[in-house]
């Protein structure tokens, strides 16, 4: 059975691959790897804006939170 983490726990795994891989010398792929890691953090959990969580608005009378029937 799978599941998905939430980004709080995301986000702690993400930390501890990263500082597990910052104890190896420095290379061209170690720090693709890092930044891949580190980017996948908002690709997997995007921050939403409240513009984001508006609905669209009716298409009657223009407004986002309208009750008609249309």
């Amino acid at each position: 059975m799978s599941y998905r983490l939430n980004k709080l726990g995301y986000q702690q795994l993400i930390a501890e691959d990263i500082a597990w891989l910052e104890r190896f010398s420095r290379t061209l792929e170690r720090d693709h790897i890092i930044m891949v890691l580190q980017a996948s953090i908002e690709h997997e959990y995007p921050s939403f804006t409240a513009a984001d969580l508006t609905p669209p608005p009716c298409e009657t009378h223009g407004e986002p939170y309208c009750d008609c029937d249309k």
